[in-house]
């Protein structure tokens, strides 16, 4: 009995975004924390500004973030998506985030907030432990999202 719960519990501690055409292919956590760095990267180069919405536009491109056609059509599902999303993390669409590494806070609760839409789960049910242990291990050198920086100094 002990060892169905803790297979539950480790099924629900690691929300994964599903890659599509792939099969049982999946994104891990710390996969997502590198791709949001490098899209950063990808945004800042273009001379985009890396706000939700270009972001998930992206993400949308590339096949990363795919979500359910609804009645107005594909486009329509991807805008109502990515208004899921901003209310869920409490960001507007066109708000520019800082950067991955040094704000981390903002960025844990946009990646929980595309989980839970893609998942179709609440925010509560997204690991914040697991997205940290994450972060830890996608950025090793950085500051841990769960000390407080002020204190540092």
């Amino acid at each position: 009995m002990e060892k169905n719960n803790q297979s539950q519990q480790k099924s629900h501690s690691t929300p994964l975004l599903v890659r599509e055409g792939q099969g049982e292919g999946l994104f891990s956590l710390v996969q997502l924390w590198r791709m949001l760095e490098r899209t950063e990267e990808i945004l800042h180069a273009s001379y985009k500004r890396f706000c939700p919405r270009n972001i998930l536009k992206l993400w949308h491109a590339q096949g990363i973030f795919k979500p359910s056609p609804k009645r107005g059509g594909l486009e329509r599902a991807l805008e109502e998506a990515i208004f899921d999303v901003c209310i869920l993390c409490e960001l507007e669409g066109y708000e520019e985030l800082p950067t991955v590494r040094l704000y981390p806070r903002k960025h844990r609760e946009f990646l929980r907030a595309i989980i839970a839409v893609t998942q179709g789960i609440g925010m509560r049910k997204v690991d914040t432990h697991a997205l940290d242990r994450a972060f830890s291990q996608a950025f090793p050198h950085a500051t841990c999202i769960t000390v407080n920086k002020k204190k540092l100094q």
